[in-house]
């Protein structure tokens, strides 16, 4: 114990300092909520989850990087100084295979040159080409039809399925292996001005 309050509960349940819960003003959804009596014990010999790594994402502004003057001090800072070594990035793959995403081969070869090792890639799609969209564009501008087409009355997801495959297979054919991979960034969000599905 640090010798503050003793922790309660706050208005989204959540542990707060002080006896007064989080929200605004300091109260709770009825008023002042009470300290709880609390015993917390930690076991430093339990593990129950493996740390993979630190990352960054740079989904929409990599070229920021690729482009700067000091861009290889700032990848050496980025990468080696601070270890991170899980990179996100946006799946721009849009049926064109060659030379699709010249950022994304920069960073992945200067993390790789800057940690002494491959970087964990995260691919990460926003939307898929316009072909697989209700909308027919890979925009949103708030839209209901900016989600996943429609064949036969079921989305179409062998579609999208098939696009995935073709995604990883170009990355690949870049130089760029995909660890791990997010199907679809904020599937329950439609934008008001920028790609999703």
């Amino acid at each position: 114990s640090t010798g503050g309050a003793a922790p309660s509960a706050g208005a989204g349940g959540e542990a707060t300092a002080g006896g007064a819960s989080g929200g605004a003003g300091g109260s709770g959804l009825d008023g002042p909520s009470e300290p709880l009596a609390t015993t917390l014990a930690v076991d430093l010999n339990g593990r129950f989850q493996t740390l993979e790594g630190f990352g960054a994402s740079v989904a929409w502004y990599g070229d920021w990087l690729t482009r700067h003057p000091h861009k290889a001090e700032i990848f050496d800072v980025v990468f080696r100084d601070l270890g991170l070594d899980i990179l996100r990035l946006r799946n721009v793959y849009r049926d064109e295979p060659l030379d699709f995403d010249p950022v994304a081969v920069e960073l992945v070869q200067a993390a790789a040159a800057s940690l002494g090792r491959s970087p964990s890639v995260l691919l990460t799609s926003w939307t898929p080409p316009a072909r697989l969209k209700a909308n027919g564009d890979t925009e949103c501008v708030g839209e209901s039809s900016c989600t996943l087409r429609t064949l036969d009355g079921a989305f179409d997801y062998a579609g999208f399925a098939d696009y995935w495959r073709d995604s990883l297979a170009a990355y690949a054919a870049l130089g760029i292996d995909v660890d791990l991979v997010s199907i679809q960034n904020e599937p329950d969000f439609i934008p008001p001005s920028w790609e999703g599905c």
